[in-house]
């Protein structure tokens, strides 16, 4: 059945998991968000871990950002007050992990359980966190890829050549992944290298959305506008955002008030469009 073109969010979240991934020259860290869901009792937000590697799993030939400057910069609303809080911060706990400003975000969609109706959520949700960021978010297209929770390669030059793996945005269901079992509609997650000589940046990341799941949503009064809602959200922790407290916010873990992003997240947003660029990555 068609998503209806109307919408209201009602999400929360499930205890986190955290998992390691590889990289050569540093360090790596993945930060893989609880989950999306839409009932069930309240849960734990999530959290982030950062790991030595020895690189056995290869990295991409480093290579310039396409600009020395950044490619875009967020709005001046950006700034408004209100709550947020950020997925991973540097070493030295101060300033937010980024993605480079000075390199476009890639995105593939695997659409194999993506509902009907449902075709302009994923590419509205990046148009409207592009703005939000001032990065450049490109969706490439289509993938086969599946989706894999936690031990998903950060670099697959058989698939993708010799570069870090784009950030794999698939719509799934429960017998795919587990994870989705359940009221969890959504899982987000993002990995992070530091090049040697170079802090944290952010190199790729995932979504796994359920897609019967949020049909079904999608068939309720306002289901439309809650359905985006969580893809807003998970991709706004592959960005970089974390859980807040504050129930108007579309990245509190169980809010049933937010209906888009507000002068929270976009404040966070904007902070995560400001990260240094990075000379080799």
């Amino acid at each position: 059945m068609v998503l209806p073109p109307t919408l209201v969010p009602v999400r929360r979240h499930r205890p986190s998991f955290l998992a390691s991934g590889a990289a050569v020259l540093g360090v790596i860290a993945l930060s893989w968000l609880a989950g999306s869901s839409l009932g069930g009792a309240p849960a734990i937000a999530g959290g982030g871990l950062a790991v030595v590697v020895d690189g056995s799993a290869g990295a991409p030939t480093p290579r310039p950002a396409e600009s020395p400057r950044p490619l875009g910069a967020p709005p001046a609303a950006g700034e408004g007050s209100g709550s947020y809080a950020f997925s991973l911060r540097q070493d030295d706990g101060g300033a937010p992990v980024t993605w480079d400003p000075c390199r476009p975000v890639h995105l593939v969609v695997n659409d194999r359980a993506r509902p009907p109706g449902a075709h302009d959520l994923v590419p509205g949700a990046v148009a409207e966190l592009a703005r939000a960021t001032g990065l450049q978010l490109v969706l490439e297209g289509q993938t086969d890829e599946a989706p894999r929770l936690g031990d998903r390669p950060s670099f697959q030059p058989e698939r993708y050549g010799d570069r870090w793996t784009p950030v794999l945005v698939a719509w799934s269901d429960p017998a795919e992944v587990a994870a989705l079992e359940g009221d969890v509609a959504g899982i987000g997650g993002s990995a992070a290298h530091a090049p040697s000589g170079e802090s944290l940046t952010y190199v790729t990341g995932s979504v796994t959305l359920d897609g019967p799941q949020l049909q079904a949503i999608g068939q309720q009064p306002g289901g439309y506008r809650r359905a985006r809602a969580v893809v807003l959200h998970e991709l706004a922790h592959v960005l970089g955002l974390g859980h807040v407290e504050d129930p108007t916010h579309l990245m509190h873990p169980q809010s049933t008030i937010a209906t888009a992003l507000y002068p929270g997240d976009l404040a966070g947003l904007a902070a995560l469009g400001r990260g240094p660029c990075v000379a080799l990555l």
